[in-house]
This record gives C-alpha cells, structure tokens and sequence, in this order.
C-alpha cells in the first residue's frame, strides 16, 4: 500500500487496528504523522491522540505506557490515535509486545506504527497484522499529494502549474510545501501559470520563463541577452525551470534534440550537487544551443 492508499484510508477515517509506516523520506513520514493528527479535530487533539519516540524512551516502560494508551477510552469518546514513533528503534522483546497486542487490539483505539527505513525480518514477522504502508511517492502520488496540499491551503493549481513544480523541485517535498504555502498568501483561489511568474523566477530582474523559452526556442540573442541577471538567482531553480520545459517540447522536436537538451542539463545537475560549484549558465545556454 502506498501514500494515496494512506489517503483513501484516512478518508474512511482509518478503519484498521493498526497500521505500520515505513519509508526513506523523512518529510513524507512528518507528512502522514501531521495528517493522522489533523485527522482529530484541532479541540481534542490533546486528549485523543498520544505519540510515544522510540528514540528518546526505550524498554518496557515505554512499552507500558504505549499499551495503557491503546486501552484507555479517548476523554471525548470515540477512537483514540496512538502514534509511536521510530519503531526501527525497538528491541525483539519490546517488539514481541506489539505482536502480541495486534492478536487482539484495542476497539477504542487506532495505532500507527513509524519506520524510518525498510522493517527487517523480526519487523515483518512481529507486525504481520498491521495495515502496511509505504509512504515514499512516486511521480503520480506526488502530484496528487501536491493538490491536497494546495487544497488544504485553499488553493487550487492548473496542471500546468503541477507538472512545473513537480518538475522544477522533482522530490523536494520540503520545498514543495514551502512554495505552497507562499502561493497560497497570494489570495488566489486559482493558480495558474501566469500567477507564479514572477514568483519562481528567484531574482525581480530575471524572468525564469523568458530564459527558458529563449533558449528552447533557439534564440540566442535574447538568451544570452537574459544571462547576466542569473548571476544571483538558484542555480538549482534555473536548471529545474530549463528541464521542465524541455520535457513540454516531448512529441514536438525530434528525439535526438530533447536527448541533447536533457544529456546538458543533467551534466549541469550532477556538477552542481557533487562538487557544491555553480555550473556556468552560459556555458549551460551554449551547450543547449549548440544541437
């Protein structure tokens, strides 16, 4: 099960016993604890959802009180949520534990298990039972996630403004968040592509879009020309805007074209995340031009 099934999950208000979440990326792990936890409304959140860290207590006691959780009544009536943290933490006793509460879980409760990682031999046989979801996304899931997001800060995004974040911060959840979040304060209900313009271009003096368009377009004159005011925009930005509409060009310019455009930047990529150096726009708009 993956994060959109986490979604339709929540959306039936999360009918398992129990549910074991696992993955390698941090912030989409934050992402599902910060919706089961919205998931209760905001006045009963300090009674009826309890989080326990495997890394800050560990042993029995922590156990003892997990499971004191799981069996005492929500203050307000309903099911509980416990939420124990860093599961990959735990010993084979404490796991063994779990085990045995899953054989017959709580009625009054709901518990989510998170592991950072991939769950080992001893994980998968203690928490057999659980509702197993893997929360890293893939490109699909991470667009829908993008437009819940959105929703839940009240905006609404074009497709075309989806594919150009997607494209310009690929798995940069994190990042993704923050952009919607300032999207959001521009009181728009709508966002289209002409709204983030001026927004993702990262420097007032240089329009991102322009110098992309410049370039795919093969003008060389204007591209050049919109070079120097790159001088302090994020090199990372520029080379996520100049792929992602290349990627729009898919099925218009000849195969060997696109390849030549996305062999450039994905040299551009690698030298700029390996080396922590800024790889020369200009020699990035030369090699694009030069096909």
């Amino acid at each position: 099960m993956n994060f959109s099934k986490f979604m339709q999950e929540r959306e039936k208000g999360f009918p398992a016993a129990a549910y074991l979440l696992h993955g390698s990326d941090t912030f989409f792990l934050k992402e599902a604890e910060r919706l089961i936890r919205e998931a209760t409304d905001r006045e009963q959140r300090d009674f009826a959802v309890d989080t326990y860290d495997a890394s800050e207590v560990s042993g029995a006691e922590l156990m003892r009180e997990v499971m004191d959780s799981l069996n005492t009544f929500s203050f307000f009536g309903g099911k509980k949520s416990v939420i124990l943290l860093n599961v990959q933490k735990l010993k084979k006793a404490e796991l063994t534990m779990v085990e045995h509460y899953l054989e017959s879980p709580s009625t009054s409760a709901t518990l989510f298990l998170f592991f950072s990682g991939k769950p080992n031999k001893t994980a998968e046989k203690a928490l057999r039972k659980c509702t197993v979801i893997f929360t890293d996304p893939g490109e699909r899931e991470l667009k829908k996630w993008l437009v819940a997001r959105a929703r839940d800060e009240g905006v609404e995004f074009s497709s075309d403004v989806i594919d150009y974040m997607t494209g310009l911060f690929g798995g940069e959840a994190g990042i993704l968040s923050s952009e919607i979040s300032k999207l959001a304060l521009t009181g728009k209900s709508r966002i289209a592509m002409e709204d983030i313009e001026g927004l993702v271009s990262g420097e007032a003096d240089l329009n991102t879009f322009e110098l992309t368009r410049a370039v795919t377009s093969g003008n060389r004159k204007k591209a050049f020309s919109l070079s120097p005011h790159a001088r302090h925009a994020d090199p990372q930005m520029l080379i996520g805007a100049l792929n992602w509409q290349v990627a729009r060009l898919k099925g218009k310019i000849p195969r060997e074209r696109l390849v030549h455009y996305f062999r450039v930047l994905l040299q551009a990529d690698i030298i700029n995340k390996s080396t922590g150096t800024t790889y020369p726009l200009e020699l990035i708009i030369s090699k694009l031009l030069c096909r």
